[in-house]
């Protein structure tokens, strides 16, 4: 039995690596052509020229395709900088590394697998484009919720600036705020146990206690301590709005080119293409 199932599964494998083979041709094949790097300008490193390729009643679709790619580029730079304040905060070097690696290959990986589908796919009206758009985006928007939540599954989800990590940066120094005054409070309390009967007295014993060099110090740490971790509240919510944001537009954006797919026809396209590479596949 298991000899005269081993030509079987040879042929299953031929298939499927035959039918990867095709749809890997056929991507590239589709609208690869080597354009000219235009954008940016003053560096070009792509090619991008939405008002001559993209026709009309899709070029504003494909603008704000573009404003989602831009905007990832920003969430994932802001996420850098919030990300290397924790890092001087004292929250370790491995979440800084990791918000790096984000960025390295988020952008590149975005433009490639899913902005660049949806440019030939408006530009050539390949089918095929549009499914490796669909694929793709679903996944960028999954990164995108996940950035946004930042749930403590890596390094305690502080390399991303979601609304868990923000929360959770609160908690760390909402203690040591607090705790300032009350610390104040309960010397004054302990100078008017001493008997001192006069409230001037009480004022001076605090000020004398306050002055010594090793409160000054303690102070002023706790002082640079407070608005460092203000500060890297303060960039971690931002960077939470901002993958928020990006969410909401892509989710726009995803709906929208869903309808004219289905309204141009292109979904019975698609699967006309899978079918018909499969049966390819097969003889």
């Amino acid at each position: 039995m298991l000899f005269s199932l081993q030509p079987c599964t040879l042929s299953i494998f031929s298939s499927a690596f035959t039918l990867l083979e095709y749809l890997i041709t056929f991507y590239f094949a589709t609208g690869n052509s080597l354009d000219e790097k235009n954008w940016p300008p003053f560096f070009p490193i792509i090619h991008h020229d939405i008002a001559n390729e993209i026709p009309i009643h899709l070029q504003r679709l494909q603008y704000v395709a573009f404003t989602s790619l831009l905007g990832l580029v920003s969430c994932l730079t802001w996420n850098i900088l919030a990300v290397t304040a924790a890092w001087i905060k004292g929250e370790g070097v491995k979440i800084w590394f990791l918000s790096i690696i984000y960025f390295i290959a988020g952008v590149p990986g975005a433009y490639v697998l899913w902005y660049r589908p949806l440019y030939r796919a408006f530009r050539t009206k390949s089918a095929l484009n549009y499914g490796w758009f669909f694929m793709f985006y679903m996944l960028h928007i999954g990164f995108c919720i996940l950035a946004a939540v930042a749930p403590p599954i890596v390094f305690k989800g502080k390399s991303l600036t979601g609304i868990l990590s923000a929360i959770d940066v609160l908690n760390d120094h909402a203690v040591i705020g607090a705790s300032i005054p009350i610390l104040k409070y309960f010397i004054f309390l302990h100078a008017v146990q001493l008997n001192i009967c006069h409230m001037n007295h009480a004022t001076t014993v605090l000020k004398q206690m306050l002055q010594s060099p090793t409160i000054k110090i303690s102070s002023f740490q706790l002082i640079d301590n407070l608005s460092l971790s203000t500060w890297l509240q303060i960039l971690y919510f931002i960077g939470f709005g901002l993958f928020c944001l990006e969410i909401l537009i892509s989710i726009w954006i995803i709906q929208q080119v869903y309808m004219y797919f289905r309204g141009s026809g292109k979904a019975a396209e698609m699967r006309h293409e899978a079918a018909r590479g499969a049966v390819r596949a097969a003889f």
